[in-house]
């Protein structure tokens, strides 16, 4: 029998938040929907960005640029679930998708964003 405990009242996990994710505030009233960065979703989703990837993987030959490339299409594809907010230049919403995702999120000044969305995912 496990022993119940306080710690389990006030810091135990939602597990089946960790697959369909929370959502969290950003700057520019963004909202994205975000899951653990352990789910199965995005999990499959690191697998399938590091496929281009297996040989140079497997002889431990990788640039930075790749492993950034392959954390992109993670996040993009497995750890973002959902967004709300997200508009182009004329304000028109621009409806969550994993390749949208990816496009908006992968240039060198989105760093900061990307680290704080694998932040909020662990």
């Amino acid at each position: 029998m496990a022993i119940k405990t306080n710690l389990q009242k006030h810091n135990a996990i939602d597990t089946s938040k960790e697959e369909s994710g929370v959502w969290h505030d950003f700057a520019g009233d963004v909202k994205l929907r975000i899951r653990r960065l352990s789910s199965k979703i995005s999990q499959n989703a690191r697998k399938d960005a590091e496929k281009p990837y297996a040989a140079q993987l497997r002889l431990k030959e990788v640039s930075s640029e790749v492993y950034d490339s392959i954390l992109v299409q993670q996040l993009a594809r497995g750890v973002i679930a959902d967004w709300e907010g997200v508009t182009d230049e004329d304000g028109k919403d621009i409806p969550y998708s994993g390749d949208v995702a990816a496009e908006v999120i992968a240039g060198p000044e989105m760093k900061d964003f990307r680290l704080e969305v694998l932040n909020l995912s662990m």
